[in-house]
């Protein structure tokens, strides 16, 4: 039985918002299923979200699903796999949403965000959070989102020491974007292993 890649994208963004086509076409050439899971970000928080991916998880089973997801997908993603391990967790550029986060959020993400999704947010440790992951992980992030936003780097390395077994890629070159041929050629790659 092939693995089932459920895919979360980032936020605000549906499938069309970003080439996730090139991406999830690869995985599937590569023998995997793949389905995208639309969230519906306005005037929901991070639970709905997170309740949506649920919900589709639940149809599948565990043993046979990985959970992958980009930026604030990526951040559902994982705290999905906190609660039930999927057979694998593949995060790309894992949004700095979590408490240890809390002190590189500009005036500016309190507007975008919203200031009750930044307060649920400060909730939430990525330490506590990684030393729950039971499953094999792949963490992804571009060399760019490292200069733009220091946080970023955080999120990398402090989700590379405490998820139990994770393999971390820095895509040299790449921004914040999972769909730049360089970040996809990196995660095929790194999946192919």
């Amino acid at each position: 039985m092939n693995k089932t890649i459920l895919f979360v994208p980032g936020f605000q963004e549906g499938r069309a918002d970003r080439d996730y086509d090139t991406l999830m076409n690869r995985w599937r050439a590569m023998g995997y299923a793949v389905e995208f899971v639309p969230i519906q970000w306005h005037r929901t928080m991070q639970k709905q979200w997170l309740q949506t991916l649920q919900e589709r998880y639940q149809q599948y089973d565990p043993v046979e699903t990985i959970l992958a997801g980009f930026s604030f997908g990526a951040c559902i993603a994982f705290l999905a796999a906190c609660e039930q391990a999927p057979s694998e967790l593949w995060l790309f550029s894992l949004s700095p949403s979590f408490a240890e986060c809390a002190e590189y959020w500009s005036k500016r993400d309190w507007r975008v965000i919203g200031k009750r999704r930044l307060e649920y947010a400060k909730q939430v440790s990525l330490v506590a959070a990684a030393q729950r992951i039971a499953c094999p992980a792949q963490i992804f992030v571009g060399s760019e989102e490292f200069i733009k936003w220091p946080e970023m780097k955080l999120v990398f390395d402090t989700a590379v020491q405490h998820i139990p077994t994770v393999h971390g890629t820095v895509v040299e070159g790449a921004g914040h974007a999972v769909d730049d041929p360089r970040y996809v050629a990196a995660v095929c790659d790194a999946i192919e292993r």
